[in-house]
C-alpha cells in the first residue's frame, strides 16, 4: 500500500527489518526467554526515567546563582545508566567468554568494582591466573578511559575534540603494555572465567552518581567564579578519586554551558583521568599479596599515568598557543 501511494523509504526499511527480525527469530526467542524480572524491571524503571521524569524536569536554573540545572543534569545521568545497560546486554549476548571480555565492558561502568573484583578472584584461584588478573586491569584501565571520552563527546563536543590527543596517548600505551603480557593459558582462561557483572540497572546507583555529579557541579563552578582554574582543577582531582565519570561529566556540562573556559575544562577531564588510574594503585597493593604482579600492574599505571601527564603539558600548550584550533577547524 505504501509502495502504491509512493512511498520508497519507509516500506523498504520495514520490508528489511521484519526480514531481519524473523532470520533472528531464535536467538532473540532464546534471550527474552533467559531474563529475569529483575532485568525487565531494569529495563523499565530506566525507561521511565528518560522517557517519564527527563521531560519534565524544568530546562533552566531553579536556583538564584544559576547553579543548579534539573534537565541538563538528569540528562549525564540518563546517559552514564544508558550506557551501563548496553554494556549490560552486550555480555548477556557475549556470555561468560572469559574475564578479559568481562573486565573491558565492566570498566566501562565501573573499573574500580572490576579491579576489586579482579583481586578477590586472585586470592580465591591463586597464582594460576595473574596473567588473566593482570590483563583484566589493564582492559578495564583502557574501558575507563574510552568511557571518559565517550562522556565529553556526548556533552561538550568542542572539549571532546581537545581531550582526544591526551586520552588517546593514555589509551594506547595501556593496550601497548597489555599486549605484551602473555595471554592466559586455556585452563587459567576456563578458571576465570566466572566473573559476574551487576545488574543493568539500579536506582540506588543512579541517584548516588546524580548526586555526585550535582556536587561536583556546584562546587566546581563556585570554585571557578570566585578562586579561578586552580581551584576548579583541585576539584576534578578530588572527584576523580571518588568518581572519575561524575567528575568528567560535570566538567563537560559546565563547558557546553559557558561556566568554563574550554582549555580549563579540558585540563580538569585530564587530571580527573589521571587521579582515577592512580587512585587504583592502594587498591591493588592492598588486594593483592603477590608482589611480583603487584608491582607489575601499579608501574604499569604509573607509566600511563606519566605518559598522559605529559601529554597533557603538551596539549595544554598547543591550546593556548592555537595550534590546535587549525588543526580542528
Amino acid at each position: 500500500i505504501l509502495f502504491g501511494q509512493g512511498h520508497v523509504f519507509t516500506p523498504a526499511v520495514a520490508g528489511v527489518t521484519t526480514a531481519a527480525l524473523l532470520a533472528w527469530k531464535y536467538p532473540i526467542s532464546r534471550f527474552a526467554g533467559a531474563l529475569s524480572d529483575a532485568e525487565l524491571r531494569s529495563a523499565i524503571l530506566l525507561a521511565i526515567l528518560t522517557v517519564i521524569v527527563l521531560p519534565v524536569l524544568p530546562p533552566h536554573p531553579v536556583d538564584p546563582w544559576g547553579l543548579v540545572e534539573p534537565r541538563s543534569n538528569w540528562v549525564s545521568v540518563v546517559i552514564i545508566a544508558g550506557m551501563g545497560f548496553v554494556n549490560y546486554i552486550l555480555m548477556k549476548l557475549l556470555g561468560a567468554r572469559g574475564m578479559e571480555i568481562t573486565a573491558f565492558f565492566g570498566g566501562l561502568v565501573n573499573s574500580r568494582k572490576i579491579i576489586v573484583e579482579l583481586g578477590t578472584r586472585l586470592g580465591e584461584v591463586g597464582r594460576s591466573m595473574m596473567a588473566s588478573v593482570e590483563r583484566g586491569i589493564l582492559l578495564a584501565t583502557g574501558a575507563m578511559i574510552i568511557r571518559n571520552f565517550l562522556i565529553v563527546a556526548i556533552l561538550a563536543l568542542p572539549a571532546a575534540k581537545y581531550c582526544a590527543i591526551p586520552l588517546g596517548v593514555m589509551l594506547i600505551v595501556n593496550m601497548l603494555i597489555w599486549w605484551r603480557v602473555p595471554a592466559p593459558k586455556i585452563d587459567e582462561a576456563d578458571s576465570s572465567a566466572g566473573l559476574v557483572l551487576e545488574s543493568p540497572f539500579k536506582l540506588s546507583s543512579a541517584l548516588k552518581f546524580g548526586l555526585m555529579f550535582l556536587i561536583l557541579n556546584v562546587v566546581g563552578a563556585l570554585a571557578q567564579r570566585n578562586f579561578g582554574s586552580a581551584s576548579f582543577y583541585f576539584v576534578s582531582i578530588a572527584g576523580g578519586v571518588f568518581s572519575s565519570a561524575s567528575s568528567i561529566a560535570s566538567a563537560a556540562t559546565l563547558v557546553s554551558q559557558g561556566e568554563l573556559p574550554v582549555a580549563t575544562g579540558v585540563n580538569g577531564i585530564i587530571l580527573s583521568s589521571l587521579t582515577s588510574i592512580l587512585a587504583n594503585i592502594p587498591f591493588i597493593r592492598g588486594l593483592m599479596k603477590e608482589d611480583d604482579l603487584r608491582n607489575k600492574v601499579c608501574v604499569s599505571l604509573i607509566i600511563i599515568a606519566a605518559f598522559g601527564l605529559l601529554a597533557g603539558f603538551g596539549n595544554f600548550f598547543l591550546m593556548i598557543s592555537g595550534a590546535l584550533n587549525g588543526y580542528f577547524r
